[in-house]
């Protein structure tokens, strides 16, 4: 959706790669998934509820993902 196409098999198989090798980063160590959750999300004091280890280190996970998408060239809009 943030490039109005479908994404490429390399692509995909990149984005894929890079999912899961921040999951097992966050798995590893979830005080970093939980810390970045707290620093997008308001902290987890401002109404969110508890996130046990997996789903944290999943959303964290994901948060790159949104990030290398919404920083792409062919997604910004310039001019």
């Amino acid at each position: 959706l943030t490039t109005s196409r479908m994404p490429t098999n390399e692509e995909s198989k990149l984005l894929l790669r890079l999912f899961r090798s921040r999951l097992d980063r966050f798995k590893a160590d979830s005080e970093s998934a939980y810390k970045l959750i707290e620093s997008t999300r308001g902290g987890l004091a401002a109404g969110i509820s508890p996130i046990d280890s997996f789903a944290a280190a999943e959303l964290a996970a994901w948060f790159y993902i949104a990030n290398v998408l919404l920083n792409l060239d062919e997604t910004i809009t310039k001019g």
